[in-house]
């Protein structure tokens, strides 16, 4: 089992209650997770635990770019 999957999965679960502050570790382990459970030639698994790593990282970081932008197009409507 690679730690890098269970550390790209744990993060990604960690990054919708901390917005984006471990959705971009989630992001960066489930790759190098990917890449080296590839070059292990199945000596290593946990390839879905590193992408579901991966998804929740992105949609962690998707999430606070929706409600920045969001903040963004109401704060003119707000100070009128």
């Amino acid at each position: 089992m690679s730690g890098l999957a269970v550390a790209s999965l744990v993060l990604g679960i960690l990054g919708f209650a901390t917005w984006f502050i471990t959705g971009i570790p989630a992001v960066i382990c489930g790759h190098v997770a990917l890449s080296k459970i590839k070059k292990s030639r199945g000596s290593l698994t946990g390839g879905g635990m590193a992408i579901a790593g991966l998804v929740m990282g992105y949609l962690s970081m998707g999430l606070l770019l929706i409600v920045a932008t969001s903040a963004a197009m109401l704060m003119p409507a707000l100070y009128r």
